[in-house]
Formats: C-alpha cells, sequence, structure tokens
C-alpha cells in the first residue's frame, strides 16, 4: 500500500476517535443540562421515556448544528497534539512528507463534516420541525405584518408554531381605491389546509364604505345597532399558509433551503431571510474555516500546550461565532447587505486562517 494511503488512513483513524470523543461529551453536557433545566415541564407533557425520545429526536440535531465546528477544531487539534506528543509529526517531516500533505485529510475530513451539518439542516430539522415544536423548543412569533396575493393584509399578534395557532389576528380587505372596506378581528384563528384558508374564532366584522365611513348593523341577537357583526367562526380563504408566518421571525430554523427560498420571493421586503438563504450555504462552511485558525497553534506549540490548544479552540470559536451573528444581525436590520452579512465573515476569516497556515514551517 502506498506511503501516503497509510499516512491518510493513520490520521484519520485519531481523527475520527477524537471526533466521536469531542462529539459525544460535548453534545451530551449539552443535551443532559437543557434536560435538567426543564426537567418539569418535560415530566408534564407525558410518559417519561416516550416524552425524553421525543425530546432527543428534537434536541439532538439542534445541539449538533451548534457544536460541530468548534468539535470538529477540537478534535483537529487532539489529533495533532497526540502526533506532536508521540514525534510522528517529527518523523513524517523528517522522511520528506510535507505538513500540509499531514494536513489534507483533516482538510477533507473538514468538507465532509460541513456536508454532514449541511444535510442535518436541510433534511433532519425540517423533517423533525412538529416534533421540536411540540417539544417546547421553539417560541412564539409575535408581532406579524404581512398581505396576501390579493392585497388582504394580515396583523398576527401571536402564533404558535407547533399548534399551527394564532392569537389576536386582524384581516383588512381592501377596496380597488385602497380605501378599507372590511376588518375581521378574531380572537384566534387555526390553519385549515384541506378548506384552504384561516379558520378564524370569536370574529368581529366591520364594514366601511368607500369613504371609509363604518357602518352600523343590526344585531339579530340583541336587536341593537352595532358597528360590527358577530360570528363565532368564519373561514378566511387566503394564499397566506403557516410557513408565511413563521418565516417572519428571525429566527427561521425549521426551512429548507426550497422553503426558504420560496418565503424570500414571497416576502422580499424581509432581510433577514435572505441572510438566512446565504447563512444555510455559508454556515456549514465554519468547520473548515474554525481549522484553518486553529491547526497552525497546534502545530507550532509543541508537545507541552494541550490547555493552550484547548484555549485556541475556544477563542477561535467564540470570535468567529460572535462576529458571525452581529453581521447576521446588522443584515436583518437592513443595515448592510444580506449577500455580505451571511459571507464577510467566512470571507474575512478564511484569509486570517489561510495567513496562519501560510506561516507554518513545512
Amino acid at each position: 500500500m502506498p506511503v501516503v494511503k497509510i499516512i491518510d488512513r493513520y490520521v484519520l483513524r485519531h481523527l475520527l476517535m477524537s471526533y466521536g470523543i469531542c462529539a459525544a461529551s460535548i453534545l451530551g453536557l449539552f443535551v443532559l443540562i437543557d434536560v435538567l433545566s426543564n426537567l418539569e415541564r418535560l415530566l408534564a407533557k407525558g410518559p417519561f421515556l416516550t416524552v425524553m425520545g421525543d425530546y432527543l429526536v428534537a434536541a439532538v440535531p439542534l445541539a449538533y448544528c451548534q457544536i460541530a465546528p468548534g468539535t470538529f477544531l477540537m478534535a483537529a487539534m487532539f489529533t495533532l497534539s497526540s502526533l506532536n506528543r508521540s514525534n510522528e509529526l517529527l518523523a513524517l517531516r523528517a522522511s520528506g512528507v510535507s505538513i500540509y500533505r499531514v494536513l489534507s485529510p483533516i482538510i477533507v475530513a473538514s468538507l465532509l463534516a460541513a456536508g454532514i451539518m449541511a444535510a442535518v439542516q436541510e433534511m433532519v430539522i425540517p423533517a423533525q420541525a412538529d416534533t421540536i415544536r411540540r417539544m417546547g423548543k421553539d417560541k412564539p412569533v409575535s408581532s406579524v405584518i404581512l398581505s396576501d396575493t390579493g392585497g388582504n393584509v394580515f396583523k398576527v399578534a401571536r402564533y404558535f408554531p407547533a399548534d399551527k395557532r394564532a392569537e389576536d389576528m386582524v384581516v383588512t380587505v381592501f377596496y380597488p381605491n385602497g380605501s378599507k372596506h372590511w376588518s375581521f378581528h378574531a380572537t384566534a384563528a387555526q390553519f385549515d389546509r384541506d378548506r384552504k384558508g384561516w379558520v378564524l374564532h370569536k370574529v368581529r366584522m366591520y364594514t366601511h364604505d368607500e369613504a371609509g365611513r363604518l357602518q352600523v348593523a343590526l344585531d339579530r341577537k340583541s336587536g341593537l345597532r352595532l358597528p360590527y357583526v358577530a360570528y363565532p367562526e368564519y373561514l378566511f380563504r387566503t394564499d397566506i399558509v403557516p410557513s408565511d408566518i413563521e418565516s417572519a421571525d428571525r429566527d427561521v430554523n425549521y426551512l429548507t433551503f426550497a422553503q426558504l427560498n420560496s418565503q424570500y420571493h414571497r416576502q422580499k421586503y424581509l432581510p433577514h431571510l435572505r441572510v438566512k438563504l446565504h447563512s444555510r450555504i455559508a454556515s456549514p462552511l465554519a468547520c473548515f474555516v474554525l481549522l484553518l485558525l486553529g491547526v497552525p497553534f497546534a502545530l507550532r506549540t509543541g508537545r507541552k500546550a494541550l490547555l493552550l490548544n484547548v484555549a485556541v479552540c475556544i477563542a477561535a470559536a467564540s470570535a468567529f461565532f460572535v462576529v458571525t451573528f452581529y453581521f447576521a444581525d446588522m443584515g436583518a436590520d437592513g443595515r448592510i447587505s444580506p449577500i455580505a452579512a451571511a459571507w464577510l465573515p467566512v470571507v474575512i476569516f478564511t484569509a486570517i486562517g489561510l495567513a496562519f497556515v501560510e506561516s507554518v514551517r513545512t
């Protein structure tokens, strides 16, 4: 077997072992802390084993996507530190093998880890979205305003994605001249996919003429003339669906790339959707970017700096994610281009990492 293939297999075996230990430890710690902090609420949901099974389905994919880049960096640092302590890197260099050649399987593995992270974001999390929401790992969406293709405006005070249920929904229908025609004030609303609309509950319908004057109607029950007509239930057909309301929230984690793209084209006035669209591609690359930042330190520090390597992992990951979140927030607020918000952190830290790698003695 060629020497280079033996080296690749040897380095990858060390890397996978380190990655498995790091991922299991950090992921287990994340889940344990989350379970203990929500134990009382989880126990109230039903039988313990069933609830915990659903909870793990909900918690593990989300936690994995959060820790994957930092975990891979830590595994790579431990792998190189182990090779340094046993003088194996020194022996490889002495035999004429470039350090870049030793790093090549780790770099390829980082791109594979990025692909796995992207697959979890694209296929696993959206498929388990209802379970995640049912287990309470999703928050209500508040204060949403959006319009359908017919020009009707929806205002939603609170929306609960797990139940596809809205509270305090107001739907306004307009005349062709732009003045208000009808407004439906509902205390609650539930989406009905079969009837392609929202079932409004405890509705008050206000009617205006084209001059904007509120019309008074006779209430059959009380015999009084009131400025509205009351309905216990009213079906309002529209092309607004639950994902439209969910995507109005900045934390859009449960949609596939195709759904995100569709929502962006439907609601181009929401810049955070374009940021999320580009971030869905850019964020998995953090596995590769953090590797470039941290590995040169593991190669330089030799055999006596394991704690320093861990500190470098934490510092590199923290700096990258702080900058990433800051740029994403600016993009969502419209202060910078959504494309720049998603890609500038990757470009900046990749350039820094390449400069670090270039300075390593081969």
